[in-house]
């Protein structure tokens, strides 16, 4: 009986049969994206702790370690399915599998990153010192990764339209 390679992973089961067709995908239905408003003092000061917002940030780490673990299992379906039955073809299947460990160990640090991310939640509000702040250096690394956020959001469309594309094509 032929099970193919099955793969249950954060929020979603994949199946990938050995004949290379994408089985099943079941993607998570619970909404990882809730940011919470900001509770402001009659001031206008921020009351939230940074835990807080740290906390629910953690979808992104968690969000890229489900994208590694799902391309790792990819490389590895493929490196099965190129198998070793000539030079060539086991020269792709290494460094298929290679790539997939190096993936694994990526989505794993992400999911590290994000567990200590939530479990910053019910940290107290710590008192920042405002007049230490350099507004100018903050505002230019926050303009940075903005700039990085944004090219990172439209390099992944553009490999998702053309795995779309790879699909609709068999």
């Amino acid at each position: 009986m032929n099970r193919g390679l099955h793969v249950r992973g954060h929020g979603h089961t994949l199946a990938f049969a050995r004949s290379g067709r994408l089985a099943k995908f079941v993607p998570d239905t619970r909404s990882r994206h809730n940011f919470t408003s900001r509770a402001l003092d009659a001031s206008g000061r921020n009351m939230n702790a940074c835990g807080v917002e740290l906390s629910e940030g953690a979808v992104v780490p968690e969000s890229i370690a489900d994208l590694f673990e799902h391309v790792a299992f990819n490389m590895v379906a493929h490196a099965h399915w190129v198998g070793c039955t000539s030079e060539p073809c086991a020269a792709e299947q290494a460094g298929l599998l290679q790539i997939a460990e190096h993936y694994r160990a990526a989505a794993k640090e992400a999911r590290t990153a994000a567990a200590v991310m939530r479990s910053m939640l019910n940290l107290e509000p710590a008192s920042h010192d405002v007049g230490a702040l350099d507004r100018t250096e903050f505002s230019a690394w926050m303009l940075r990764k903005v700039a990085l956020q944004r090219r990172l959001a439209k390099l992944l469309l553009v490999h998702a339209e053309h795995s779309q594309t790879v699909l609709d094509a068999q």
